[in-house]
């Protein structure tokens, strides 16, 4: 074989592109032939899968290969998605639906849709409640602790029967 037939040869092995004749030509080549030393890194790689041999694998390795990625495939199946069946992430969930709801609605009636002035005069304008900043940050922290307690305090059921739902699992 002349250098360009290798050359491209090597070409296609690298792309996969190869059938099997060719990389049997291939390693035909790099195992008997003189001119093998013109292509020393490939030499060397050939020279390992030459080394290589087949029977160093189990016989039946296809075959629990196989039986192992259709149980996982089974095993993933049976599993299915376990997002909402944890009750607070179902919580979360109507939460985060609630909240996206309300903004929705907010903004689409208070947000004008059009530029005409005349429009944006017609609506009433809004007035602060409070002068200074640091009082109405006060009243901000303090509507989101009060807010954060009770809904603490509403989760509370829900963790004790996820608690006693585990430790039933663990019993039986």
């Amino acid at each position: 074989m002349d250098k360009t037939n290798i050359q491209a040869l090597l070409r296609k092995f690298y792309a996969g592109e190869t059938s099997d004749a060719e990389e049997a030509q291939l390693m035909d080549f790099f195992a008997t032939s003189p001119d093998a030393d013109d292509f020393p890194t490939d030499r060397a790689c050939f020279a390992s899968l030459l080394g290589a041999k087949a029977e160093n694998a189990p016989r039946d390795l296809e075959a629990n290969l196989d039986a192992m990625l259709s149980g996982l495939a089974k095993a993933e199946s049976k599993t299915g998605f376990r997002l909402w069946r944890s009750p607070l992430r179902s919580l979360a969930a109507a939460a985060a639906v609630l909240l996206f709801t309300v903004v929705g609605i907010t903004i689409y009636k208070f947000v004008p849709t059009s530029p005409d002035i005349a429009q944006q005069e017609e609506r009433p304008q809004t007035i602060d409640t409070y002068d200074n900043p640091e009082q109405a940050m006060a009243m901000a922290e303090t509507a989101l602790l009060t807010f954060s307690k009770k809904l603490n305090k509403g989760l509370r059921p829900l963790e004790k029967d996820k608690a006693s739902s585990n430790s039933l699992n663990t019993v039986h």
